[in-house]
């Protein structure tokens, strides 16, 4: 029998929570402003407890809001760009050993993109990202997928 501290399954609840409130086709009322709180929530937790988690329930939190990044509605790149900021960059950057980047390159695009939005705060959150990513397997990633679509054009 598994022993679970009380932070362990607070994670695991938060991680229920969220698999609850994020799924796009089941928009719940208030469920925006329920991710948020999750994600501030989450961010309170260490980095060994929250990939802990992630790894016993095969969920990746930053996969379950990455719709929110694709959307072309603002106030859900401000509602995704404003939960990556809650949490340790170890949980979706690829900086830290056998924690591979969670964004694809063209996710990492759509960020790059957001730089230019004409909501003037999501481009200044957008400008940490970029600074985070420019030392991290997402600039890699995304720099090889630029030149795999330059040789196409």
């Amino acid at each position: 029998m598994a022993v679970f501290s009380l932070l362990d399954i607070n994670a695991l609840r938060l991680l229920d929570i969220l698999r609850e409130y994020s799924d796009p086709k089941d928009v719940k009322p208030l469920s925006k402003a329920v991710l948020l709180d999750v994600f501030e929530s989450i961010g309170q937790l260490s980095s060994e407890i929250l990939h802990s988690a992630e790894d016993s329930q095969k969920i990746s939190i930053v996969q379950s809001i990455k719709h929110l990044l694709m959307s072309r509605k603002l106030n859900d790149n401000y509602l995704f760009i404003s939960c990556l900021e809650c949490i340790d960059t170890t949980s979706w950057a690829g900086t830290t050993p056998g924690r591979p980047a969670v964004l694809q390159a063209e996710e990492f695009e759509r960020i790059m993109q957001l730089l230019n939005s004409p909501d003037q705060v999501i481009s200044r959150k957008v400008r940490v990202f970029h600074i985070i990513g420019s030392n991290s397997h997402i600039c890699t990633d995304y720099a090889n997928y630029q030149q795999s679509r330059s040789c196409h054009h």
